[in-house]
């Protein structure tokens, strides 16, 4: 007769198969075949080997279910090869800023943002004016980085140049940027050279409501932006104005920049 302890570890591993299964498939879902694969793999070696005594089934649910969730909470990232992918498994050097780490960040500038990661070069010359580079490529006109809003390049072609503080988008609509450090021509083309800067804006149901933003500091810098965004049926719609101005350096009663956006 087969001991009822034998029994009841059958029942116990019968019952983890079936939920390690179902936390595979989601893995495979997720993008993670590897992951699932390794799982089934020591799923089956655990059924196999008779488990230790004191192995609790509850606590080995409880370690899949965190590696899960952990999966389920990494950024996914289009700017590596064009299409949504774990950042994990992105063939290139990519870097992600969320909406989070700008709120928190307290800049009033893209440019300011981008100086949080690693290697890149942010260098303001003025009041108004910014260069961004990487890999040791910046100069006052540095045209060699690719920048986007949503997919679209914003490169102003007839003067080789982006203008950081004309970007049209404001702080709060921006739900992460996305970073690419390298070479890119390949997919993006000649001045993808030094990389890559993706801006991805909020959906209007993610910004649904009414969105107030001002601040100020030295220099006269004064930053404000109002969003309104609403869903009606299949219809989204997102309405955005927003004042930025900083004064000169040299005189600070002369302002160096002024823009209206909307």
């Amino acid at each position: 007769p087969v001991p009822a302890l034998g029994r009841s570890t059958g029942r116990q591993h019968a019952i983890l198969s079936e939920k390690a299964a179902g936390m595979a498939a989601e893995l495979t879902k997720l993008g993670h075949p590897m992951l699932a694969a390794v799982l089934s793999v020591g799923l089956g070696t655990s059924v196999q080997a008779e488990p230790p005594v004191d192995t609790s089934p509850p606590a080995q649910e409880a370690a899949l279910g965190d590696a899960l969730e952990i999966m389920k909470e990494e950024e996914s990232v289009s700017i590596a090869s064009r299409y949504e992918q774990p950042i994990s498994q992105a063939p290139s050097n990519v870097y992600v800023i969320t909406d989070e780490d700008i709120r928190q960040s307290g800049a009033t500038d893209i440019p300011t943002v981008l100086r949080r990661i690693p290697g890149m070069e942010v260098m303001q010359t003025t009041g108004a004016d910014f260069n961004v580079s990487v890999r040791g490529d910046n100069q006052l006109v540095a045209n060699k980085l690719l920048v986007m809003v949503d997919g679209r390049s914003i490169y102003v072609d007839m003067q080789g140049q982006v203008y950081w503080k004309a970007l049209p988008v404001t702080l709060p609509e921006i739900k992460r940027i996305e970073v690419l450090k390298g070479p890119a021509s390949a997919i993006y083309g000649f001045n993808a050279f030094d990389g890559i800067v993706n801006i991805i804006t909020k959906s209007p149901q993610e910004m649904k409501g009414t969105t107030l933003q001002f601040g100020g500091g030295e220099l006269g810098t004064i930053s404000s932006s109002a969003i309104h965004a609403g869903v009606q049926g299949k219809f989204g719609y997102r309405l955005s104005i927003g004042h930025d101005q900083n004064q000169q350096w040299r005189d600070r009663d002369a302002l160096a920049y002024r823009s209206d956006k909307f």
